[in-house]
């Protein structure tokens, strides 16, 4: 499957339900796990399990989820209120330093709605080389349709008149939200030509 920015994705109805903003990766395995779509003008993302995604191709993606199904899906992160705890803290009251507790508090945070150990590779992500050239955007990520493994990611450099090269997974060292260092070099990356669209 081809899974690149912006795609647009259907509902199985044929709907359009968003675009592809981003990829959850497990990076002990290279398993697609996720994908996150954006919808509507509010910006309102949803989190899809890749076992409902139908096909994945360079302009659409179609899932296995009705309109109704996709709306009560969670969205990538959520607000939640946590109650935090008074420190104590040390008061000057008359010359005299008195404790005192502060009393608890509800704080609100963002959780993601997905494990921590996985990765949320952004659009657009960041690649870098070994010695830290940045050579280019992710632009998107192929994966084998049996494993749902990541085989390799296409990167573009450049504005009008771009530049691309395909990066087998192997040289992938390190991936968070929006970077990607690689295990080669930059003389490498040189070496290994780029075409032009």
């Amino acid at each position: 499957m081809e899974f690149k920015n912006g795609a647009v994705v259907f509902t199985n109805e044929g709907k359009e339900a968003g675009s592809l903003q981003g990829i959850v990766i497990d990076p002990e395995t290279n398993v697609v796990t996720h994908i996150v779509i954006q919808k509507g003008l509010l910006r309102d993302d949803k989190v899809i399990q890749a076992d409902r995604i139908a096909s994945a191709t360079a302009d659409k993606i179609a899932l296995n989820y009705s309109a109704i199904e996709l709306d009560d899906l969670a969205p990538l992160t959520v607000r939640q209120q946590v109650v935090k705890s008074g420190a104590p803290y040390r008061e000057a009251s008359h010359n005299m330093f008195l404790n005192t507790a502060r009393e608890n508090s509800v704080v609100s945070v963002k959780k993601r709605t997905i494990p921590v150990d996985l990765v949320v590779l952004n659009k657009g992500a960041h690649v870098f080389t070994a010695e830290g050239e940045h050579v280019g955007n992710i632009e998107c990520a192929f994966t084998d349709s049996d494993t749902d493994k990541i085989s390799q990611f296409l990167i573009s450099q450049g504005l009008l008149l771009k530049s691309r090269r395909r990066i087998p997974i192997q040289w992938v060292e390190f991936m968070d939200e929006d970077e990607i260092w690689l295990s080669i070099g930059s003389d490498q990356m040189q070496a290994m030509g780029a075409s032009k669209n």
